[in-house]
């Protein structure tokens, strides 16, 4: 079987950023983690990274998954909600716009529906809006529609 080609640390570090891994530290060698694996490239020799990398996903494909070590927090602690109008709402919050929506006159609420869709890349055959209203941007936009059409 012929030989694998080398590549670079920073072929390697990109490729692995790109399926969910992050440099966690930088010293003389890089370490990166997806929150439950840690990788270790080694330095920028591309015959060397070749082996570690091909070595390091030999052991996570063989190693049984577990809980990640006490030391290195969870993925989702360690990636917080980047925009916060995808934060989700809490029911009661959605209840409330609900309650608000449905009180608007009928063609305000034709006008907020085709507005609603089109903001929100909505599909025209989805038969309710009502199960999209679930981030806090939706929120701050019906608030504002609201605020405008009163």
């Amino acid at each position: 079987m012929p030989r694998l080609p080398g590549i670079s640390q920073k072929e390697a570090v990109r490729v692995f950023q790109k399926i969910g891994y992050r440099i966690v530290r930088e010293s003389g060698h890089l370490i990166l983690s997806n929150g439950e694996r840690r990788l270790v490239p080694p330095a920028p020799t591309p015959a060397t990274a070749r082996a570690q990398v091909v070595e390091q996903q030999a052991q996570a494909a063989a190693t049984p998954k577990t809980e990640p070590p006490a030391a290195l927090p969870t993925a989702a602690a360690q990636q917080p909600v980047l925009d916060p109008g995808l934060a989700p709402l809490d029911p009661a919050t959605i209840r409330q716009l609900h309650a608000a929506i449905r009180g608007l006159p009928a063609p305000v609420l034709e006008g907020f529906s085709k507005a609603f869709r089109k903001r929100f890349q909505v599909p025209a055959d989805a038969p309710s809006i009502a199960d999209r209203i679930c981030q806090r941007r939706h929120h701050d936009w019906i608030e504002t529609f609201m605020v405008s059409h009163r």
